[in-house]
């Protein structure tokens, strides 16, 4: 399920507001392909608050403030997944990257 919420919600609301705000605000191109802080900032405050939430209300992960590390640190992986997969290959990587951070729990 996390995986496919990172996919879903934090790359979709990202690309909203790259496009709306990140003209403006920080554009940057990595392998010809136009980002934006703003939509990076959003992937990762939205990444970051899926896994909290996940990891709080699904029994199936451990003690919720062991894996609070993980939910620092996973979202960070995943944005940079995220600004170096590019011509769509994100839609495929950040659930594979998701799922093999958090198989190792």
């Amino acid at each position: 399920a996390a995986a496919i919420l990172q996919v879903s919600v934090a790359d979709g609301l990202a690309a909203l507001a790259g496009v709306t705000y990140g003209k403006k605000h920080g554009r940057y191109y990595l392998f010809t392909q136009p980002k934006s802080v703003v939509g990076s900032l959003i992937f990762l405050i939205t990444s970051f608050l899926l896994l909290v939430i996940l990891f709080v209300r699904d029994p199936y992960y451990a003690d919720p403030m062991i894996m609070m590390p993980v939910a620092l640190m996973l979202p960070i992986l995943l944005v940079c997944v995220e600004n170096l997969a590019v011509y769509g290959t994100d839609n495929l990587l950040l659930p594979l990257a998701t799922l093999a951070v958090l198989s190792l729990f």
